[in-house]
């Protein structure tokens, strides 16, 4: 069983706790959101704890993954964070508005030995199958490149690495 938490309670973060309720081993655990009303009303519907506090959030046992809906110009910061405790990140596109902030949580993953996703909405549920298989596999490399300002601009442009696959497999075509 994977264990999630929600990072964000707009209505993204539904599609992605709906897209995470509908894959098997995946159990929603923790909802945290700076609304307290809106965070209580996604866990009432798919589980889970609420948090206000995004360190208390972090801390919650057991939390293996992180779903980050929340504004894009926050998406690094949590998604650094959760790295720093052990947790996978799957993050909303885009990963962050710029390129710096990008690199800077794609980095902090890899140190810390954990998976980095990017969520395409029309594709939450697949999305959240695959990097529950790249957990499970622990062959996901996690290495997200937004080179040519595509971080922000709406525009897919994401390459990623799978242990003994080389660089450059595309996981989202350019758009």
């Amino acid at each position: 069983m994977i264990h999630a938490g929600i990072i964000g309670a707009g209505n993204i973060s539904e599609t992605h706790a709906r897209a995470a309720s509908e894959v098997d081993g995946v159990q929603i655990v923790a909802v945290h959101g700076h609304n307290r009303e809106k965070a209580a009303r996604l866990a009432s519907l798919y589980g889970g704890n609420v948090y206000a506090d995004l360190d208390s959030f972090l801390a919650h046992e057991p939390l293996d993954l992180v779903l980050v809906g929340s504004p894009s110009g926050l998406h690094a910061e949590q998604g650094i964070a959760a790295a720093r405790r052990g947790l996978h990140v799957l993050v909303e596109k885009p990963i962050d508005i710029s390129t710096e902030r990008a690199d800077a949580l794609t980095e902090a993953c890899e140190r810390a030995g954990v998976k980095l996703g990017v969520f395409f909405q029309d594709r939450a549920a697949p999305d959240v199958r695959r990097l529950k298989e790249f957990v499970a596999e622990g062959a996901w490399a996690g290495r997200c490149s937004f080179r040519g300002g595509c971080a922000g601009t709406g525009r897919r442009s994401i390459t990623a690495t799978r242990a003994g696959a080389g660089r450059g497999r595309s996981t989202a075509a350019a758009r």
